[in-house]
């Protein structure tokens, strides 16, 4: 339960964190990921040539990058969770700033895929920051103890 007299929160603080969490989280995780791929293609015999050829080009449909894109979503979601937590009232104004700077990076970083595509993956990404902020916002204020 929070406490009244608890540090005052930092928007700031939490926009930073909750990015970070969103961004760092979908990048490492598709280091992770292509590492894993790597290994994979190798263990199937491909030459290192082939392997940065077939890492290069994925299609937006294979297994692999729904994985990642799933992955990238769930990064997204607790990115907006994490920021709501931490943010001060109004919570989803804070993960409102999270979620425009995700789906400004989606669009920044998502130039091998069709524009579509991109589009669409970026409003996902933008919809699960909300969700995550919407889900911390509510549970920030079961924490708060009731008005006397």
């Amino acid at each position: 339960m929070r406490s009244p007299s608890a540090a005052p929160r930092s928007p700031l603080k939490a926009v930073l964190v909750g990015s970070l969490t969103d961004l760092g989280g979908s990048l490492g995780a598709g280091q992770i990921l292509m590492i894993g791929y790597g290994a994979v293609l190798a263990s199937d015999g491909m030459a290192v040539a082939e392997i940065e050829q077939a890492m290069r080009q994925i299609d937006p449909g294979s297994g692999i990058a729904l994985i990642g894109n799933v992955v990238g979503t769930l990064c997204s979601w607790l990115g907006g969770y994490v920021c709501a937590r931490l943010a001060p009232a109004p919570e989803l104004k804070w993960a409102g700033i999270v979620a425009a700077i995700s789906g400004a990076a989606g669009l920044a970083l998502g130039a091998d895929y069709p524009l579509p595509l991109t589009v669409l993956l970026s409003l996902i990404s933008v919809a699960a920051v909300m969700l995550g902020g919407w889900m911390g916002a509510k549970r920030n204020a079961e924490q708060t103890p009731a008005a006397p």
